[in-house]
């Protein structure tokens, strides 16, 4: 006798789900054939089959395929990439999401930065990113006034407020001397503190189309210590240009 099709999505469904001897109801992983309990902790949530609300695959099977998917399309899946990154202020919120990541697991993080300047990639992008920078216009302050520089933005990142600190557990490296506006001057009245991720998603662009509010780091109160800074309070601490230095 042919099932009709509600017999036959209750069989197919029997197929896969169970109770436990503790009453829980379990599913199976068509990836790595094991049961599982049915819940967010072991299953992706969402519109798939079976009308159970959760994904066929349980979480690790669900990420491996996904890699190995990825692996294998790369170029479909770049595109992707770029298209998301370019969406409205997609690339601002995940820049955050990787500071964020980067803090809570900042021994690993550590531990990859420096096992990535170590590799053959590294070392070429690092050489080619030195001879760049080479041709760029640097800051000309004394080491005095990068200090203090530091010291009016407690010793933190300007935009996104990252303690020098914390950057230098992470990274490995000071705080990098911004230029607040690319194409202005070297002085001290052009020179913020930035934390990596913020001076490389700055890099260029105006200062206003970049730090405001669409900015996931943006605080009123820190685009206007910027500003004074930058108009008015560096003059406390600017030295004669005897004592200026290349650095």
């Amino acid at each position: 006798m042919k099932m009709t099709r509600e017999e036959r999505k209750k069989y197919n469904y029997s197929l896969t789900h169970r109770i436990n001897v503790n009453g829980k109801e379990e599913k199976y992983c068509t990836g790595c054939e094991t049961w599982k309990l049915m819940d967010l902790d072991n299953f992706y949530n969402g519109s798939y089959t079976l009308n159970d609300g959760f994904h066929p695959q349980c979480k690790e099977c669900a990420k491996e395929k996904a890699k190995i998917n990825k692996r294998n399309n790369k170029e479909r899946y770049s595109e992707y990439d770029r298209q998301y990154r370019n969406r409205d202020n997609n690339k601002e919120i995940m820049n955050e999401r990787s500071r964020q990541w980067m803090i809570d697991n900042r021994e690993y993080s550590k531990n990859y930065i420096e096992a990535w300047r170590k590799s053959e990639g590294g070392r070429i992008w690092c050489n080619a990113y030195t001879n760049d920078r080479s041709k760029q216009h640097l800051h000309k302050i004394s080491e005095k006034e990068w200090i203090d520089c530091k010291t009016y933005f407690n010793n933190c990142c300007a935009y996104c407020g990252m303690p020098l600190e914390l950057h230098k557990e992470i990274v490995g490296q000071d705080l990098h001397k911004e230029h607040k506006d690319h194409d202005g001057a070297n002085d001290l009245s052009n020179c913020v503190p930035a934390c990596r991720l913020c001076n490389s998603t700055k890099h260029d662009k105006n200062f206003d189309d970049w730090y405001n509010k669409s900015n996931p780091n943006y605080t009123k109160v820190r685009y206007n210590k910027i500003i004074r800074w930058t108009t008015k309070d560096h003059k406390k601490y600017l030295k004669s240009r005897k004592e200026l230095v290349k650095v």
